[in-house]
């Protein structure tokens, strides 16, 4: 009996999502770069979000794609639940449309490195908890792309719940005219519009993905300091 009994009590360990082996060698052997064969291997290896971040960020230099893509990815997953059937379904059609059209993709994923030491199910119970605080701030929130992408669909739930405003600014914009998005709600529904280098940037909170020690951050701070604001508040996902 004591047998089963500690048998019974043991407790069970955690299942951590592990990237495909394909993605895995081109990480390492490839300098984590990924092309499109492997995009598609993630979209359909339960990768979703994670697949459809860096198809988004490999469109960084086509500023139309990447607004349609986002808009497409907003106003069609907007009601649907985090990871449930029709989610999938949904984010994988809107993935490999945009894959058919760039078959010649090549984007930076050494992120997923860092992502699958810490693990993609604590990554996105992060961005569940921060974006529900956020959401009922006073201040203005401003993602910072591409790798906040990653949990951009628990921002617009916890952000249409509160009918606040999202912003998402993509740093190698900064020099021209649009800069990012505005995302505003009503009654639930999502509108995106271009946001423009000389928005209002008092009162505002900067989400980040981890404690940046690169220039990244820093290239946001001087964003704000250029326009005679104050340094914003800055957030991280993981770490201070």
């Amino acid at each position: 009996m004591e047998f089963f009994a500690n048998k019974s009590n043991k407790k069970e360990q955690p299942v951590f999502k592990i990237l495909p082996s394909d993605v895995r060698y081109a990480l390492e052997y490839k300098e984590g770069k990924l092309n499109k064969d492997d995009l598609e291997v993630l979209v359909m290896s339960n990768f979703e979000d994670e697949a459809f971040y860096l198809t988004l960020k490999s469109l960084n230099n086509n500023k139309e794609e990447h607004k349609n893509l986002l808009k497409k990815y907003i106003s069609n997953l907007i009601n649907l639940d985090h990871g449930g059937v029709e989610y999938k379904k949904c984010i994988q059609d809107i993935v490999n449309e945009e894959l058919d059209l760039n078959k010649n993709l090549e984007v930076d994923g050494v992120k997923l490195a860092q992502i699958s030491r810490q693990g993609f199910d604590t990554w996105q119970d992060k961005f569940k908890t921060l974006s529900n605080e956020l959401s009922k701030s006073d201040k203005n929130v401003f993602l910072v792309a591409h790798s906040t992408i990653l949990g951009l669909d628990s921002f617009l739930k916890n952000f249409a719940k509160e009918e606040k405003d999202l912003n998402i600014i993509v740093p190698s914009w900064f020099n021209d005219k649009c800069v990012g998005y505005n995302i505003s709600f009503k009654e639930g529904n999502p509108e995106m519009n271009d946001l423009y280098s000389d928005f209002k940037k008092i009162n505002a909170i900067v989400v980040d993905d981890t404690v940046n020690t690169g220039g990244t951050i820093d290239k946001v701070k001087d964003f704000w300091l250029e326009s005679g604001d104050a340094e914003p508040e800055v957030r991280t996902v993981v770490g201070k």
